[in-house]
């Protein structure tokens, strides 16, 4: 259901197509081991993401900032304005809230373009 837009993001992340497919691939495997126990929690597509997000990290080898187990809003900015995905599909895909998105997007130092300079808009399915 989120693939689509996980490859882009990962895209976007690590400017090739191949590797984000890859990645999201890894990501997906990882998330089907813990399945139970993310099934189990209250915000299992948040879970997802930030097993996406930390896959993504390892396999660009330089992490966007996020501190601790906040809410990173360097991939809130990813999402909306490299990607230009709109504000309810990106929410879903990070597992927030709208609210939550926003405010994530608002915190956000607004990293150079250079993390995603070559992206095109995500076109949703």
């Amino acid at each position: 259901m989120y693939r689509a837009g996980y490859v882009a993001y990962a895209m976007a992340r690590l400017g090739t197509h191949e590797l984000a497919e890859r990645v999201v691939e890894d990501s997906l495997t990882a998330l089907a081991v813990r399945w139970s126990a993310t099934l189990g929690c209250s915000h299992p597509a948040a879970m997802a993401w930030r097993l996406l997000s930390a896959c993504v990290d390892d396999a660009g080898g330089t992490p966007l900032p996020c501190p601790g187990d906040r809410i990173c809003g360097s991939d809130a900015h990813v999402l909306r304005d490299h990607l230009r995905m709109d504000i309810g599909r990106a929410s879903d895909l990070m597992g927030l809230t709208r609210g939550e998105f926003l405010v994530a997007l608002h915190s956000a130092d607004r990293p150079t373009g250079a993390c995603c300079g070559n992206q095109q808009p995500y076109d949703a399915a």
